[in-house]
């Protein structure tokens, strides 16, 4: 293939998957799956072939988008698949669990001293969360200042390197109308993303997030509260901050009371009630590496479910999630959750065998499926005669078939968003 009929292919890609490609995870694509590439520049008009290779390149991207195997995990809470009178059970218990949290001897304690003796309006809670004085300063810090913990407004000014490396200039106003202005080196702002599990090298379990975060000389305390659209956000403070005394207060919250751990945080600023699911779910997924395409993906599901929710609930439940993650529609099953069947396990059980124990290694050029093609197909034949591969192009429907093999069983299509 020439450099144009490539560089079509790259701009159709482009626009299927609505993003860009990168010239790091196309060359990895060109290197390890150009036979999938041909295969849609000579049927330009299969959509089959184009979804094969969209499959094939979005793990990939992935990948390269965290600079390494991809793996991600998420967290949350389900009430969508309750009915009304199992919802109204745990809104009782939530709220009852809220009041109990309520007269916690901390938390009054911190909305008397901090918060002047009253709870926060979600505006005001999500402007000090997000506060660089508030996360770095002392509660005496703001008294002695003269500075509204609760009313105090921030500007960026601007950034530069010093010899520490890039910080940012922050400016408030005290009462008596002066500037003071803070140097702000955190390594991230707040927004929805999420430290690594402190496992990342075992793919199965998922660990604790990680509550700590060294950058340079400093370390920061990770705190978490819910956005405006409601997933989790993270902003780094200091311990001794205004906002780690937030934080420390959710990590004991944490320890008496049912809640998810952004939900700490913000009860104990707006004192607005936690919904207790009585079901949640965390999902893993560990994506293949853009260094071994053609490898594998893995993900699991686990339920956290209070004992009396029925089973019906459950299923209910799981089938939801099983159809978000494997791209289903909830009134169709989906594709890609069809039974494996008996020569598709033992298609890629014998390709696995025989390749690792000619070549040693799994990850073939398309120059080496066209070497090692009809040898391998003789051999399947003699092995299989129910499924041999017969008419005028067996070598390709043997690598086609394999192919679909691989990517059912070893790399399912897994949407964990």
């Amino acid at each position: 293939m020439n450099e144009q009929e490539l560089q079509e292919i790259r701009e159709k890609l482009e626009n299927l998957l609505r993003g860009s490609v990168s010239d790091r995870a196309w060359n990895i694509l060109l290197k390890h799956h150009l036979d999938q590439v041909e295969a849609v520049w000579r049927h330009r008009n299969s959509n089959e072939d184009w979804e094969d290779l969209r499959r094939v390149f979005e793990p990939i991207r992935e990948a390269d988008r965290g600079g390494g195997a991809g793996r991600r995990a998420i967290e949350k809470s389900v009430a969508g698949q309750l009915r009304s009178h199992e919802i109204a059970r745990a809104e009782v218990f939530s709220e009852y669990v809220s009041r109990m949290a309520a007269i916690n001897s901390r938390v009054r304690r911190f909305r008397e001293r901090v918060l002047g003796g009253r709870t926060l309006g979600a505006e005001e809670a999500r402007a000090l969360l997000r506060s660089p004085f508030a996360s770095f300063k002392v509660e005496e810090w703001f008294r002695v200042k003269g500075v509204s913990i609760t009313d105090h407004q921030c500007r960026i000014a601007g950034g530069e390197e010093d010899e520490q490396g890039p910080c940012s200039w922050v400016e408030t106003l005290s009462e008596a109308g002066g500037q003071l202005w803070l140097k702000d080196r955190r390594p991230l702002d707040t927004g929805p993303w999420v430290m690594p599990d402190t496992n990342p090298t075992r793919k199965r379990e998922l660990g604790e997030r990680k509550r700590e975060l060294k950058h340079k000389t400093a370390r920061y305390r990770i705190l978490l509260f819910p956005g405006e659209e409601g997933e989790a956000h993270s902003t780094l403070v200091k311990r001794v901050s205004v906002l780690g005394q937030v934080e420390e207060i959710a990590q004991a919250l944490l320890k008496s009371y049912p809640w998810l751990e952004q939900d700490a945080a913000w009860f104990l600023l707006t004192g607005e009630t936690p919904f207790v699911a009585p079901v949640t779910y965390r999902g893993k997924y560990s994506g293949l590496d853009p260094d071994f395409p053609g490898g594998y993906g893995y993900g699991f599901i686990t339920l956290a479910i209070e004992p009396w929710v029925p089973a019906a609930t459950v299923q209910e439940v799981y089938t939801e999630i099983q159809q978000q993650w494997r791209r289903g529609n909830k009134n169709n099953r989906p594709k890609n959750n069809r039974p494996v069947g008996e020569k598709n396990c033992r298609l890629l059980s014998f390709v696995t065998k025989r390749v690792l124990k000619k070549v040693g290694s799994l990850f073939l050029s398309p120059a080496a499926k066209r070497r090692l093609g009809k040898s391998l197909v003789a051999e399947w034949n003699c092995e299989n005669p129910q499924w041999a591969y017969r008419g005028t192009t067996p070598t390709q429907d043997f690598w086609r078939d394999y192919n679909a093999s691989w990517r059912q069983i070893a790399s399912p299509d897994y949407n964990l968003s």
